[in-house]
């Protein structure tokens, strides 16, 4: 095992004081052509914009003239009216539902414009005073 010096000012001694370091011969640079990456360029980048721009709306325009022919336009055919089909089969059980369903429109309470009850004062849960 190594002894260590433990008096650390001869350190200083041994080297010499203001001594001006030697001065560092300074590095040739060589000018290189340097291209910016290719995402960098500003027509690559206003060029990529615009494509994927009109490929979205490419895209969209064929979404929509596909949903657009998958639509079938059917003309409807004449169906019999409600009232047309009452007239072939009204028996006594079809006429019993007639009559309530316009009971039932009669006793709407939404269209019905009551007034409210009157109230009666001497009805009193704690007594007078």
């Amino acid at each position: 095992m190594k002894k260590y010096k433990i008096d650390q000012t001869k350190f200083s001694v041994e080297r010499p004081l203001f001594e001006q370091i030697g001065a560092l011969p300074e590095p040739e640079f060589v000018e290189q052509d340097v291209k910016p990456p290719l995402l960098k360029r500003r027509k690559v980048v206003i060029g990529l914009v615009i494509g994927i721009t009109l490929l979205v709306l490419l895209i969209l325009l064929l979404i929509n003239t596909i949903i657009n022919r998958s639509k079938l336009v059917a003309v409807p055919e004449a169906s019999p009216t409600i009232e047309e089909t009452r007239k072939v089969e009204v028996g006594p059980l079809l006429k019993r539902v007639e009559v309530v369903r316009e009971e039932l429109k009669e006793a709407d309470p939404t269209k019905n414009e009551l007034v409210f009850p009157t109230l009666d004062y001497s009805l009193r849960i704690d007594p007078k005073k």
